[in-house]
């Protein structure tokens, strides 16, 4: 273990030395990074027992209990933090100080509750304190002098639940009644009221409830605001669908990736398939960007019926059909709305040559904002880019070390080699005298692309272009009246 002196002190150390006097400051090797992981020691707020006014009475609880995610809850009882000056607070929706309340001293594992009235309904509960003292044996112990920020969600009918976001703001099992939720935490040097992006979340929260059906939706009459922003109405999103078809060796897959998917009716007979995706698996290449008539004919013809929109598609319950969906009402400050991607994928399977290939046609539906414009669809197209560079040293490139010996050398690149080109240099050729230089090096006149599976072959392809875009590599050495000449063919494509 590494010299104390050398690593200097951590903001954990400092703190947690510098609330109870500075005594041996790095007496020993700290094991803190392994032993274990914290959140720190914050005070917990919560609001009970509430009586609708005017004015309004209510409970305000704060708990002092430890780390929420100790690996073993055993040892809470072994870390410790004395808060001196605890208070408790309640302010409204416009960020004003609408209760508070003193607590005083609060030692680990205690809980305290005050009654108080106010004229207005809180918002936005937390705590501070007004100092802190390590009292732990623990040198790993780290306490901060502050709370968690609760919002109130409104009235419910049952208990509920919101996640990082609305879309996952759901009904749990209980009872109902006037709910808050953890929107946020008050740091060590924050100021009072808390930052102006809680209230707004919370806005948005209440603006998603009381909009959306799949949410379920609360009461906010005890907030007796004149500026409801709760019953602005959200608008549609814009649905705008991309469509594309992936074809892979099923062996490029992480081991047993492909195989999860594989189902009986999945599982196609490569003559049966559509000339386009014979073709894509011939030359090992997806099939790429495609329009949504074609699209939908192409998994037509993969399903065995007529698929014409997309209730028709196979649903995401089946087995070879993988889907991610995070639709739902998006918060951006306190505007709420709609947001997010359904992903579809459908996982076919077949064999080529004894080979196990995966086509896998993927619609993805994005929610725009409702005002958003649609972009152009992608066509299908492609722009592509054939080329040939020579090179006089195997060194020159990166690739160049897996070249393979050309079955034949063609005339064409003979007489470039004679002209004594620079060292390299490069020749943009058309598709069919790159093509037709290829079959001669691999004396194959079947052939259109080199295939990505071989050991001279490199293939990239970048899926964060909206209609796609790749290229592959071929690398070949020829002898040429005795001296040696390095040659790469490269491909490029765009979707357009």
């Amino acid at each position: 273990m590494g010299n104390s002196a050398d690593r200097g002190v951590t903001r954990r150390e400092l703190l947690a030395t510098g609330a109870t006097g500075l005594g041996p400051l790095l007496a020993g090797c700290h094991t803190c990074a392994t032993s274990f992981r914290s959140w720190d020691d914050r005070l917990r707020v919560a609001v009970e027992d509430v009586r609708i006014g005017p004015p309004h009475q209510y409970v305000l609880r704060v708990t002092h209990r430890g780390p929420d995610d100790l690996p073993d809850e055993s040892n809470r009882d072994s870390f410790g933090t004395r808060y001196e000056g605890v208070t408790i607070y309640a302010f409204s929706h416009d960020r004003l100080q609408i209760a508070s309340t003193d607590v005083g001293r609060m030692d680990h594992g205690t809980t305290e509750r005050r009654r108080v009235e106010s004229d207005a309904f809180p918002f936005i509960v937390t705590a501070t304190a007004g100092s802190f003292e390590d009292v732990s044996e623990n040198p790993c112990y780290f306490a901060d002098r502050g709370a968690h920020i609760l919002a109130y969600l409104g009235e419910f009918d049952s208990s509920v639940s919101v996640d990082r976001s609305p879309e996952t703001f759901k009904s749990v099992a209980g009872d109902g009644g006037h709910n808050w939720t953890k929107i946020g935490r008050l740091r060590l040097d924050d100021g009072l009221p808390p930052r102006e992006w809680v209230f707004q979340r919370a806005k948005c929260l209440q603006h998603a409830s009381m909009q959306v059906d799949s949410i379920p939706t609360p009461s906010m009459a005890a907030l007796e605001v004149d500026d409801p922003w709760y019953d602005e109405r959200i608008e549609q999103p814009t649905v705008h669908r991309e469509h594309d078809v992936g074809v892979k060796p099923a062996d490029t897959f992480r081991e047993g990736h492909a195989e999860q998917f594989k189902t009986a009716h999945s599982t196609l007979d490569y003559e049966a398939l559509p000339g386009q995706i014979k073709q894509a698996i011939v030359e090992e290449r997806d099939l790429g960007w495609v329009s949504e008539d074609e699209f939908y004919r192409l998994m037509s013809d993969l399903e065995g019926h007529e698929i014409g929109d997309v209730d028709a598609l196979p649903d995401c319950e089946r087995s070879y059909v993988v889907c991610n969906d995070d639709r739902g009402v998006k918060c951006n400050g306190s505007k709420a709305d709609f947001g997010g991607n359904i992903g579809r994928y459908f996982w076919y399977h077949t064999t080529y040559q004894g080979r196990s290939f995966v086509v896998v046609p993927g619609q993805v539906e994005k929610w725009l904002e409702s005002d958003a414009s649609t972009p152009e669809p992608c066509t299908g197209s492609r722009e592509e880019l054939f080329q040939v560079t020579i090179y006089g040293k195997e060194e020159r490139y990166r690739g160049l070390e897996s070249a393979t010996v050309g079955a034949d050398v063609p005339e064409y690149l003979a007489e470039w080699a004679r002209s004594d080109p620079s060292s390299y240099s490069h020749r943009s050729a058309s598709e069919s005298r790159w093509v037709r230089l290829i079959q001669i090096l691999e004396s194959d006149e079947s052939i259109r692309l080199p295939q990505c599976q071989w050991e001279n072959v490199r293939c990239v392809r970048n899926g964060n272009e909206r209609c796609g875009s790749g290229h592959r590599e071929a690398f070949y050495v020829l002898e040429v009246d005795g001296e040696s000449w390095w040659f790469n063919f490269e491909y490029k494509w765009s979707g357009s």
